[in-house]
């Protein structure tokens, strides 16, 4: 230490160094966590778009092919042979649904036009109590502002 030059500091000048890097070390550390974090929202992300993907893929399928291969899905998506069927499954739940609904819609507007229930039932072959029970189903709906 030759040519060393010797500085004195006071002991606030310490003291607020060693806070200025407790306080950089603290940054750091929220640094490091807010990393992982958006990594760990991004991996979600991406497993959510792929979720999404299969899940139109599947219902396309199920609208498609009633009798669909849960193991031929599962080995093009590269999933699991049990998970592939319950997306089947679950697709064609919701195919049956929007069919439902697609009935029903066309059921409350033939009423509306003025068809009798009976031409309604036999129209979308229902039996004339279902077809009553839809359209009283539909105007309570209609009344709550559904």
């Amino acid at each position: 230490m030759k040519n060393a030059i010797i500085v004195r500091q006071t002991p606030r000048q310490v003291d607020t160094m060693l806070r200025a890097a407790d306080l950089a070390a603290g940054l750091d550390a929220a640094a490091r966590q807010l990393r992982a974090e958006a990594d760990r929202l991004e991996k979600h992300a991406r497993n959510e778009r792929r979720r999404a993907e299969v899940d139109r893929q599947m219902r396309r399928a199920a609208a498609a092919d009633p009798n669909a291969d849960p193991a031929a899905f599962a080995a093009l998506l590269g999933l699991p042979e049990s998970a592939a069927a319950a997306w089947i499954a679950r697709a064609r739940r919701r195919v049956a649904a929007d069919a439902r609904q697609d009935r029903d819609r066309l059921i409350m507007r033939l009423a509306a036009s003025g068809w009798t229930n009976a031409r309604i039932a036999a129209r979308v072959r229902l039996g004339q109590t279902r077809v009553s029970e839809i359209i009283q189903k539909g105007k309570r709906s209609l009344s709550r502002g559904d």
